[in-house]
């Protein structure tokens, strides 16, 4: 049998649950009168591809559907779909590929079961189907018609997939730095990517890491009040903020600012207080993949409304 890939779509299961569904088509081997699949089950590795070769990401978890096919004769074929749940590392591995400006390729192993007959005498004189167990891969075709096995997404076929699946990049932050007030917050957005890459790259202790940095040294500082240290937004980003709001809602800016504050002192406890020791870089528990994410895009999101206010 010849397994070759006939496109894809995306489909939505329960509770949101998103499934990147593989359209496999089926066709007999010329040895083959009469044939059909009877089950099967998919190995699916995702690498990246660039000019100078290919980079193997990971194994996917996927099932079939479709299976037992109908019969398959010279004049048709079968069909089988290869089902691929739609997870956040699935997700981040192909904002990496796109981001690094690469091809994303999909290697379709097949285990599966065949039974055929060798000519029609065969079903004439009732004769049991031949079977057997065996596997192949899944070819797709070049634009010039040659066959190749495996499944290429160009970056454009890529950036259209991504948007399919309905899922966001974290957000993106770029600060001009030509003025010396923006060194401050240059310093965060580097660390908050340092953040991201980590994250993408399941590193979740130096994500933490780099986004305490990010609070730490560059958008707070520890200051006595009222004979107790705490961190507060550093002075010179809350000076030019207010210096860049209506000064007749100065008043209502130093109380967004408080509460802008209040936001990063709570991110910073939740990092010293329930996942990395305050005076070190050990772990006290182990955070799940939702937490890192979380901490960074509030963090994120902060620096990014105090880039466009301040440099604005």
């Amino acid at each position: 049998m010849k397994f070759i890939y006939g496109g894809y779509r995306v489909e939505e299961g329960l509770e949101g649950t998103q499934y990147l569904v593989f359209e496999i088509k089926i066709k007999r081997s010329k040895s083959e009168y009469l044939a059909r699949l009877l089950n099967c089950k998919f190995d699916v590795i995702l690498s990246e591809l660039f000019e100078r070769g290919c980079r193997k990401l990971g194994k996917l978890v996927a099932f079939s559907s479709g299976t037992p096919s109908k019969w398959i004769d010279n004049k048709s074929e079968g069909e089988v779909e290869c089902w691929i749940q739609v997870t956040p590392i699935l997700v981040d591995k192909l904002h990496e590929i796109l981001s690094n400006d690469y091809q994303a390729r999909f290697d379709i192993k097949v285990h599966c079961e065949v039974e055929w007959y060798d000519m029609p005498d065969d079903i004439r004189n009732l004769k049991l189907p031949k079977s057997k167990h065996t596997f192949e891969q899944v070819c797709s075709f070049r634009p010039d018609g040659s066959e190749r096995d495996y499944i290429l997404f160009t970056t454009d076929e890529l950036k259209g997939l991504i948007e399919e699946l309905k899922h966001f990049e974290f957000i993106r932050i770029g600060i001009p730095v030509c003025r010396e007030r923006a060194q401050l917050l240059e310093g965060a957005v580097k660390q908050i990517e340092n953040a991201m890459r980590n994250f993408k790259e399941g590193k979740f202790r130096e994500a933490l890491l780099d986004t305490r940095n990010a609070l730490t040294n560059n958008l707070m500082e520890l200051k006595e009040e009222n004979e107790k240290r705490r961190w507060v937004l550093r002075e010179e980003i809350r000076g030019e903020f207010l210096r860049k709001s209506p000064s007749d809602m100065r008043e209502v800016y130093e109380d967004v600012l408080n509460r802008v504050e209040d936001t990063l002192r709570n991110q910073l406890r939740i990092i010293n207080d329930c996942f990395i020791h305050k005076d070190s870089d050990r772990l006290r528990h182990s955070p799940m993949r939702e937490d890192v994410q979380n901490l960074i895009l509030i963090v994120a999101t902060v620096i990014d409304y105090l880039s466009r206010r301040i440099l604005s």
